[in-house]
């Protein structure tokens, strides 16, 4: 089979036809063959018996007379038939009386035979056949044939039969197969031919010829259908493929990929350009680039390309500083994803470089721009911190004035003064009491009149107890919130090991009047979280400013759906998320950034610094500030997200939500 992988297909063809043809013929000869032999040897050794019946007749009176000589002479007459080779007339006690030819062993296995048989022994054919006169066997007569030169024979006279028709039916297989197998190899050979054709142009448009509805046609059809998705894709991949050209000169990002299962690298030009190379003068390997990026960025490059490569990460964004040829540092932001088979293993990564150093020092003239500003941001954030504590205090000396006002009024119409006179006509009858009690119609009135007032001086007093207590909470109130708002201060600009949503509770707190004069209801929804390393001023003055915040636009709203909702959750094991949502009116798209930006406000008596100062202080602690809404009418979300310690890292123990 190996030996016909290489030849055309006509010749494979005509090499089957005529190896089949063969096989055929050579698998009925030895069938007729095999059936001449096993009949030739039946009909030979029917012969032989019948022969031996013969010649024991024969023999029979030359051995009643024992007569060897006329014995030998009838056995002579066995030369007329060249297969008997010997035979042996024995007497009856098995002495050799006369034979014929070679005995030597003959008798000796025909004396263990059967009186009458026929055997089969390494001469040949071995048959005795009894000798008998007068009914009285007086003897015994053996015949040696040879069975081999039947075989012999056939296979002369088959091998040159064979051989003459094995030629002339080759001859005939090879006329019939060279005009027949056109119309099985024609149309193969026809469709090879175009399938080189367009191999070698790249011509997809040709398609191959179809004259049949048999399975070639079958296949002409598929091919041609595959050539018309081929041309397809072609042209797709041609216009795809001029639109990347396209947007690569146009692009100032440079391009790389990475061949995972072969370690290949690819770096464009541009890639190259960038850190002030030529084509030719940087090598595409991996180990290029590592040799490239800053030795304090490598661990950090690396960490994210294999976090994309495993598939824990959707894409690869970092941004890293490299060398340039002239040995500055070049910032670069550098962008990726994996390529994974069916089996989920990366097989490829590719991404751009973005060189953005000019933005990085435009981010650092910024950030001393911003450090002006970070003392006034701070004096800012505890002015709406004091702002807050005023608001509230304001609030409960509301409540304080209601309560005092109330003791005044209860105290101006008590009933004290009547009892004043009623001791003053007890004084006046203080000589004649006991008739002026019986007698006089004042005087027995007095007695109801004294139980009732005293009934009422007990309510009047239980009242102005209880106002004299909620006086006494509010002061209480008062003091709390300003000595709370003293630790804040003192401990400004201090890193402490805090829970984040006990800050959160105690921000809350801070307008807690406010919110219950206002029947809005809170929420509360906290998740177990490590203890976080905080500048604890700063998380209080953004949860401040996001609460009073939220308090306007909840006022806006019925009061039935005034909701509050302060949750805080890990996001994953890396960062936390504390959020304050309000039921309110929502903030529209266009919006949701502006509301950071210095100055910018929606609220008549603003003034556009307390989120801008909130977003400050996030990013300053590691996060960020960032507002989510439906838009009006749909409330807000305003979310703080912080970085959670790491493993090693201080004040990694979780605290009870």
């Amino acid at each position: 089979m190996h030996l016909l992988r290489h030849l055309p297909i006509h010749r494979k063809m005509m090499v089957v036809t005529l190896v089949t043809v063969a096989a055929v013929m050579l698998a009925a000869a030895m069938a007729l063959f095999t059936f001449e032999v096993y009949r030739t040897r039946r009909l030979f050794v029917r012969d032989v018996e019948s022969l031996g019946l013969m010649f024991a007749d024969n023999c029979a009176t030359p051995l009643g007379f024992r007569d060897a000589d006329v014995t030998r002479q009838v056995l002579g007459a066995l030369r007329a038939n060249p297969r008997i080779h010997a035979a042996a007339v024995l007497s009856i006690d098995g002495s050799v009386f006369a034979s014929y030819g070679e005995i030597a062993g003959m008798t000796e296995l025909a004396w263990a035979t059967a009186p009458a048989s026929s055997a089969e022994y390494d001469r040949g054919l071995l048959v005795t056949r009894p000798i008998e006169l007068d009914g009285k066997a007086i003897g015994t007569l053996v015949l040696s044939a040879d069975l081999q030169s039947i075989f012999r024979e056939a296979l002369l006279v088959y091998s040159g039969v064979f051989g003459l028709v094995l030629v002339g039916a080759g001859a005939l297989g090879y006329g019939i197969a060279s005009r027949l197998q056109g119309v099985v190899t024609e149309p193969l050979l026809r469709l090879a031919s175009t399938a080189q054709t367009i191999a070698r142009s790249k011509d997809y448009s040709i398609r191959a010829e179809h004259t049949s509805s048999d399975e070639m046609g079958t296949v002409a059809a598929a091919f041609n259908e595959m050539l018309d998705q081929i041309q397809s894709r072609d042209a797709a991949l041609r216009d795809s493929r001029q639109r990347y050209e396209i947007a690569v000169r146009g692009s100032t990002d440079g391009l790389w990929d990475w061949d995972l299962r072969t370690g290949e690298m690819y770096f464009s030009p541009r890639w190259k350009e960038m850190l002030g190379y030529r084509e030719a003068e940087l090598l595409n390997t991996h180990e290029t680039f590592e040799r490239l990026v800053h030795p304090a960025d490598l661990a950090k490059v690396r960490t994210g390309l294999e976090a994309c490569r495993t598939g824990s990460r959707s894409e690869f964004i970092a941004e890293f500083r490299m060398q340039h040829r002239d040995g500055r540092e070049v910032w670069i932001l550098s962008r990726g994803a994996a390529l994974h088979d069916s089996d989920g293993v990366p097989i490829r990564m590719a991404g751009s470089h973005t060189d953005v150093t000019a933005r990085r020092q435009a981010d650092a003239e910024r950030e001393d721009l911003n450090q002006k500003l970070r003392d006034a941001s701070r004096r800012a954030g505890m002015a709406e911190i004091a702002t807050g504590v005023l608001h509230n205090v304001g609030n409960v000396l509301n409540s304080i004035n209601v309560s005092a006002s109330t003791v005044e009024e209860r105290m101006r119409h008590s009933k004290v003064r009547n009892l004043e006179r009623v001791a003053h006509m007890l004084a006046e009858h203080a000589a004649d009491l006991p008739h002026f009690l019986t007698s006089d119609p004042k005087g027995r009135q007095l007695n109801t009149y004294l139980i009732a007032l005293a009934e009422h001086l007990t309510t009047e007093r239980t009242q102005l107890v209880d106002e004299l207590l909620l006086l006494r909470r509010n002061v209480d109130h008062v003091k709390n919130i300003v000595a709370r708002q003293q630790s804040y201060a003192s401990a400004a600009a201090v890193h402490e090991a805090v829970s984040l949503f006990v800050v959160l509770d105690e921000a809350a707190a801070m307008h807690e009047e406010t919110m219950r004069r206002n029947d809005i209801h809170v929420v509360r929804d906290y998740r177990e979280l490590p203890v976080l390393s905080l500048d604890k001023h700063k998380t209080l003055q953004i949860f401040v400013n996001l609460i009073r915040n939220a308090i306007p636009a909840l006022l806006q709203s019925p009061s039935d759906t005034r909701t509050l909702r302060l949750a805080v959750e890990p996001i994953n094991d890396q960062l936390v998320r504390a959020s304050v949502s309000d039921s309110g009116i929502g903030i529209s798209a266009e919006n949701l950034t502006r509301i950071f930006q210095h100055g910018f406000t929606t609220k008549a008596d603003g003034h556009g610094f307390g989120l801008h100062s909130g977003a400050l202080a996030a990013k300053e602690m590691g996060g960020r500030l960032y507002a989510e809404s439906d838009g009006p009418g749909q409330g807000a979300t305003f979310i703080l997200e912080l970085p959670l310690p790491q493993a090693g890292e201080p004040n990694s123990d979780a605290a009870p939500a």
